[in-house]
């Protein structure tokens, strides 16, 4: 039972990284599965680590921003 939940929540979370790596990719990060409370701490964030983006909407609305300035990017993916 316990390695069935192991390979469940592996699953999970690499479906949640390509989905941020694709977002990157896409510059749409819309599709991330961020929880509705998402606390999130970046340094390029305004306020930089000590004020941190809360909630959904913000962190959407703050990868939007940077959208402009990020310029193209690939996502390689290793199997």
């Amino acid at each position: 039972m316990a390695m069935t939940q192991e390979v469940a929540r592996r699953a999970q979370l690499k479906a949640v990284a390509e989905a941020y790596f694709e977002g990157m990719g896409k510059k749409d990060m819309s599709h991330v599965p961020w929880d509705d409370q998402v606390v999130l701490r970046s340094p390029l964030a305004p306020g930089g680590l000590d004020t941190p983006l809360v909630g959904r909407a913000a962190v959407l609305a703050w990868f939007a921003s940077l959208y402009p300035v990020l310029g193209s990017n690939t996502i390689s993916t290793r199997t």
